[in-house]
């Protein structure tokens, strides 16, 4: 290792790149037939989360809506984004 990493924190140190980091593994899917297996559509168990969903960024904590996780929450004035997508890229932040 080169002297100058030797004493340099973890996150400047490009060495380091396994800290908290999960093992890699297989992610493997079940489907209803051999058809939608070579498709590779609609496994068993999974739902798509890609689509529209209500977007909606605060511009400090206090300006947060509060109530947003109740079932009956109006997020009607809130606006729509890609997902998925990086909702810096579709104008916010």
């Amino acid at each position: 290792m080169e002297d100058r990493l030797k004493n340099a924190p973890d996150w400047e140190n490009p060495q380091i790149f396994e800290i908290n980091k999960e093992k890699a593994h297989f992610f493997a899917h079940a489907f209803d037939s051999v058809e939608s297996a070579l498709e590779g559509t609609n496994p068993i168990g999974e739902m798509s989360l890609n689509g529209l969903w209500k977007f909606n960024i605060a511009d400090c904590p206090e300006h947060r809506p509060v109530d947003f996780f109740k079932t009956d929450y109006d997020a009607s004035s809130w606006a729509d984004i890609k997902v998925p997508s990086v909702w810096e890229t579709q104008g916010y932040g």
